[in-house]
């Protein structure tokens, strides 16, 4: 394909993405890039190599215990808005009635995986910044919670999605 093509083919989704997101700031993707829309996609935990009991990939900052920790609190706590195997809402690029976004995708195919660890465990403690709509968790959940739900749904992100997080984001925030 034609390399000037090939370009626009990504800046366009890109911009609208960039725009389009009401809990993320400008700040927050840096750049990156995107791979996917999350439009009704459902990731499966497939993995590049197995550990033991096939519950999480190996190369990663989790253990196959905050895996499995992880699914019934995302279930309980995440999953209403970000789908059970989070993949959000179909529309989360689109402002609803509220004026606010849905819940993305957290599952690797869309920008989730462009915010440092950090700044994931905040969103999930604190809440969305001002004008979003996810509500804090810190009272309900501790820090070991919180590191097994982002461990369950970062299980669902390809080797090529993970690595470009752990390259360039998971220290910074």
């Amino acid at each position: 394909m034609n390399p000037g093509l090939k370009k626009m083919l990504w800046t366009v989704p890109l911009f609208i993405v960039f725009t389009s997101l009401g809990a993320c700031s400008d700040d927050d993707h840096m750049g990156r890039m995107g791979t996917g829309d999350g439009m009704g996609m459902h990731a499966s935990p497939a993995t590049d190599q197995e550990s033991t009991g096939g519950t999480a990939k190996t190369g990663r900052w989790y253990t196959a215990a905050q895996v499995e920790q992880g699914a019934p609190l995302f279930a309980t706590y995440c999953a209403a808005c970000h789908g059970k195997e989070a993949q959000g809402d179909f529309r989360w690029r689109q402002r609803g009635a509220d004026g606010r976004y849905p819940a993305p995708p957290l599952n690797g195919s869309a920008h989730a995986w462009h915010h440092p660890l950090p700044m994931i465990k905040r969103q999930i403690r604190d809440g969305s910044p001002p004008g979003g709509s996810m509500p804090g968790f810190g009272a309900q959940l501790s820090d070991a919670q919180i590191e097994a739900m982002i461990a369950w749904f970062q299980n669902f992100w390809s080797r090529e999605i993970y690595q470009s997080w752990k390259r360039g984001m998971h220290h910074k925030g």
